[in-house]
């Protein structure tokens, strides 16, 4: 009886029932539209009456909204004409620009409480360093700028970072940070999963819980779901470890729940940090990697700059839970050996504009010589693609590396569907043939990097919450520098990509699809 109710109560299960709802509620629908179900059934007809009304109203609405991307425009109105009966359901349940008055949005009102929560105090802007960062480089300092001035978080001198190129040694970094603690240890993910790792982490949280120290684990529903059992959630809680879902999975359609908290972060006693692309999962210290050498990398900072990565987490907490918290007193550390300028920068789905992917096309407009790109998925909007193509093709050495053994072939191919176009405007592409690639890393003239969670896609630019860390002539760099040379060293060279007729139509179909999120 406890294993159904616990089956019942899953996130899983919901999902799944929502998923035979919507299977259900289709396939009446296709039967009756092609005449297979029985006459009398007049409610269904009335149904497919109104979903052609609801197309109709949805296609006046995108072709009078002044603001809207041509591309996004154009393909819902492709798919309108494809689909009369189910197009305007689709554009109601799944665009990301719907025609209802902003108090009726809970989308809408989410985004107004998580504005509120996010303004960072004006004071904490270091303007000074950004007229230092002037003085010794103008072009990064248009991108620093850029970030404080539109993400709110500040640049900082008074910080130092030290770059991993393993997951293995980043993990082993963290919990060496964790087995230090005194104060406090926040936690967020996008995915935590037991295993080796998760025992590991949780020996180390459950003996400092006993010690006394404050501990706050948030993840994301989604990514973890199935990953973490109930049974360790409440273990948790029992041993006061404050344990929270972002973004829980509901039973019911919502396009919310395309809003996932991407972001990995882990701060202890305010003042050493960490971030990048790694979660808290076994395949990122390749135990039980299933796509061949799982290549990931993270970055600790200490100083400064780790008290917006406080706040950024903070801030999440109280969006996911609806209860504030204050974190203890933490003796502050003065063991730091400043190096350049740091800046941890965010982007949300509720943003106005498209930050995570601006940060790129800041670094990559001012670059002067190269701009590398480590991603393992590649879906571009036509902004950035058309940039990457100038820059190349204005003589900037644009090279990005991608997965050789993928972990979802279907993704892949819509990363492998801009090879031919980035082959052809000198775009430099080279696949980790050892295995699979999943950090998330830029890097521009060895003098400004960065280092997040933040994918070179679409739903990294548009749909999820994302954090990083903008590195400005620091120490550090020319450690991101080393890594990207032995990336180009292990990897394959692209050099042409041949197109069957059959990827071909599968490119058009994604290159149609993509833009529709």
């Amino acid at each position: 009886m406890k294993k159904l109710s616990k089956i019942l109560s899953s996130a899983i299960f919901r999902l799944v029932v929502i998923y035979i709802i919507e299977i259900i509620l289709t396939v009446l629908l296709l039967l009756h539209i092609n005449g297979l179900l029985i006459k009398q059934y007049t409610w269904i007809e009335n149904i497919v009456y109104a979903l052609k009304i609801l197309t109709l109203i949805m296609l006046v609405y995108v072709l009078l909204h002044e603001k809207m991307d041509y591309a996004y425009r154009i393909n819902w109105m492709v798919l309108f004409f494809i689909s009369p009966t189910f197009g305007g359901l689709l554009y109601v349940l799944c665009a990301n620009q719907r025609p209802f008055p902003k108090k009726w949005r809970k989308s809408y009102r989410r985004r107004r409480d998580y504005k509120e929560e996010i303004n960072f105090k004006e004071s904490k802007k270091s303007k000074v360093n950004r007229s230092q960062l002037e003085n010794e480089d103008p072009n990064l300092a248009r991108t620093a700028s850029y970030i404080a001035e539109n993400l709110g978080t500040s640049l900082y001198s008074e910080t130092e970072s030290k770059f991993f190129s393993k997951g293995e040694d980043a993990w082993d970094e963290i919990i060496k940070a964790l087995e230090n603690a005194k104060y406090y240890i926040l936690i967020e993910y996008y995915i935590i999963a037991e295993g080796v790792l998760w025992k590991r982490v949780e020996d180390v949280l459950l003996k400092k819980a006993k010690e006394g120290v404050t501990i706050k684990i948030l993840y994301d529903d989604m990514g973890t779901i199935g990953r973490l059992s109930i049974k360790t959630i409440r273990n948790l809680i029992k041993n006061k470890i404050d344990v929270a879902p972002f973004n829980r999975v509901k039973l019911h359609l919502d396009y919310s729940l395309n809003f996932r908290n991407h972001r990995k972060i882990v701060v202890v006693d305010g003042y050493v940090g960490f971030t990048g692309g790694i979660n808290l999962a076994d395949e990122y210290i390749n135990v039980n990697s299933p796509y061949g050498h799982w290549f990931d990398t993270g970055v600790m900072i200490k100083g400064k700059a780790v008290d917006d990565a406080i706040e950024v987490f903070t801030h999440d907490w109280e969006f996911a839970t609806g209860k504030p918290f204050a974190l203890p007193e933490a003796e502050k550390c003065n063991d730091i050996h400043p190096s350049g300028y740091h800046e941890f920068f965010i982007a949300s789905p509720f943003d106005d504009i498209p930050l995570a992917r601006n940060v790129l096309l800041s670094m990559l407009g001012n670059a002067k010589k190269y701009f590398y790109i480590s991603t393992p998925y590649v879906a571009l909007d036509e902004a950035t693609l058309q940039a990457l193509i100038l820059a190349a093709n204005s003589g900037i050495d644009v090279r990005i590396v991608v997965p050789g053994i993928p972990d979802k072939k279907i993704v892949y191919t819509i990363t492998q569907s801009y090879f031919k176009t980035l082959l052809e405007n000198n775009v430099k592409i080279y696949t980790y043939t050892p295995g699979f690639l999943h950090a998330k890393l830029l890097l521009a003239d060895g003098n400004v990097a960065t280092v997040g969670s933040v994918n070179i896609d679409y739903r990294s630019f548009y749909l999820n919450f994302e954090c990083g860390t903008a590195l400005f002539n620091t120490d550090s760099i020319a450690d991101v520098k080393r890594t990207f040379d032995e990336l180009f060293e292990k990897s394959r060279q692209v050099t042409e990509f041949k197109e069957s007729l059959w990827f071909k139509i599968k490119r058009m179909a994604i290159r149609f699809i993509i833009p529709l999120c």
